[in-house]
């Protein structure tokens, strides 16, 4: 699409390097743009990605995450040392169990599956936002291309 000046003779044509110089201002403006989005997108995602989800074994729900992952290996570690063979865990109600050393081995087991699946689900969103860039050359061309990949990343 050809750009004119207007100018008190009418519409002058930009030369060459005008045309390449806005090129570069409006790639520079879409690029900032974009890349505000993503960070926007990403936040969204951290903000909205709970990673100690609660994580239901059977019939009982424990808190998750990492450090209720952390804390249950070190009562186990805590019951080996002591060459004791069962260990109290809590749920999320405060409701005490006594488990074996083997049963609260499963039990951490499935609580820092769950917070893995969590984070590397959270993560390989944010890599993907973080691979979406303009590239005149690309796949994505324009800042229109870029935002609709952009806006297919659900939150």
């Amino acid at each position: 699409m050809a750009r004119f000046h207007a100018t008190s003779e009418g519409n002058v044509p930009f030369t060459v390097q005008e045309e390449l110089d806005q090129d570069a201002i409006d790639l520079a403006y879409s690029s900032t743009q974009i890349d505000r989005d993503k960070q926007y997108k990403i936040q969204a995602i951290k903000d909205n990605t709970n990673l100690s989800a609660p994580v239901t074994i059977g019939l009982v729900t424990y808190n998750g995450g990492d450090s209720s992952a952390s804390a249950i290996m070190g009562g186990i570690n805590l019951a080996n040392l002591n060459q004791e063979s069962n260990m109290a865990i809590w749920d999320i109600d405060n409701y005490v169990r006594t488990y074996s050393i083997t049963e609260a081995m499963s039990i951490v087991n499935t609580i820092a599956l769950a917070y893995r699946s969590n984070a590397l689900a959270r993560q390989n969103k944010i890599m993907a936002i973080n691979a979406i860039t303009i590239d005149t050359q690309g796949l994505y061309p324009t800042y229109e291309s870029a935002k609709t990949a952009l806006d297919l990343i659900t939150v």
